[in-house]
């Protein structure tokens, strides 16, 4: 009886351990997520993941959403196996590198960084994207490399090892970042961080996204006040050209009223040589009419002359003749 009576009490004992283990379990889970990866132990030595069992995680994810895992690094896994599948579904590398680009621009550090994606997103060609694929897929895959998603043989000798604790936050910023951008940033997907990561990761990133949106927003003021700087001094010279502008063309204006004057005087006076050329025309006209019946006349008087030049000559030809008879007479006398 007292051997039963034991062995009742153990059972029982046992069984009040296991309900307090699942609970301290499921209320380190609530507060740090899941374990990070199969390797990661209790403060006891234990692994973490051997209280995680399919009843458990199907209860942890029913909220969530979405396939049950039972690490961060295997949430990581799922979550570039399904940036696969939902880049394979797209029909060219223009609309792939969208995709990418939505990644990279929720994880960049700078407002300069991140508005180069917005314009790869927004602004460019398709041919354009389309040459920016594989530079954009490289540096996609360099940060699941950072969170170590995938076996250590593949990871490049040149990736830096990083901390258990650094891992954990570049899991959580990176999760946050997917869930963004192929998820949609829906109620369910935030949910699943919480689960996944523990709230005080999953704060810390959104701190750190906040940081990065805050970093942005200083990068843009500075940028806009330097523009606006740029802008007054651009705008001043504008007008101090404006005003030299508005003198040239006041002396323009003045230039032109002179050039019309003397236009509509050297016009005036054409019109008036004009008709002194014309009154000139008719006046040569006259004299030469004149001149012609002056000619005619002149061209009579010479055929007149000549007529009367001929008379005189037959008349001086007969005095010869008879002054040559009259010698001759006076000679035989």
């Amino acid at each position: 009886m007292m051997a039963f009576g034991l062995g009742v009490l153990l059972i029982m004992d046992l069984g009040a351990r296991r309900n307090w283990s699942y609970l301290l379990f499921r209320q380190e889970v609530a507060l740090n997520g899941l374990p990070l990866d199969e390797n990661e132990i209790t403060n006891q030595g234990l692994p973490r993941i051997q209280n995680l069992d399919d009843k458990i995680a199907a209860t942890l994810f029913k909220e969530a959403g979405g396939e049950p895992v039972y690490t961060q690094v295997d949430e990581v896994k799922r979550m570039y196996k399904k940036l696969n599948a939902e880049e394979e579904k797209l029909p060219n590398s223009a609309q792939k590198a969208v995709l990418l680009a939505k990644i990279l621009r929720e994880n960049s550090l700078t407002y300069v960084e991140r508005l180069k994606y917005h314009q790869v997103i927004a602004e460019a060609k398709d041919e354009d994207k389309a040459k920016e694929y594989t530079k954009l897929r490289e540096n996609v895959d360099s940060l699941f490399l950072s969170a170590e998603p995938r076996e250590k043989g593949k990871i490049p000798a040149s990736a830096r090892e990083i901390s258990r604790s650094e891992m954990r936050q570049s899991i959580a910023h990176l999760l946050l970042s997917l869930y963004q951008a192929v998820d949609g940033g829906s109620d369910q997907s935030m949910q699943r961080l919480l689960v996944v990561v523990g709230p005080a990761q999953a704060v810390a990133a959104l701190d750190n996204a906040y940081v990065i949106w805050q970093r942005g927003y200083e990068d843009l003021h500075a940028l806009l006040i330097q523009e606006e700087q740029d802008f007054v001094t651009d705008h001043r010279d504008l007008i101090f050209e404006m005003k030299f502008r508005a003198e040239e063309i006041m002396t323009l204006a003045d230039y032109s009223i002179e050039y019309d004057a003397r236009i509509t005087l050297r016009i005036a006076l054409v019109a008036k040589e004009k008709e002194l050329v014309d009154g000139l025309k008719k006046e040569l006209a006259s004299e030469q009419e004149k001149t012609g019946a002056l000619m005619t006349r002149l061209r009579r008087l010479n055929e007149g002359l000549f007529q009367v030049h001929n008379r005189l000559f037959g008349v001086n030809e007969g005095n010869l003749d008879l002054a040559k008879k009259i010698k001759d007479i006076e000679a035989k006398e």
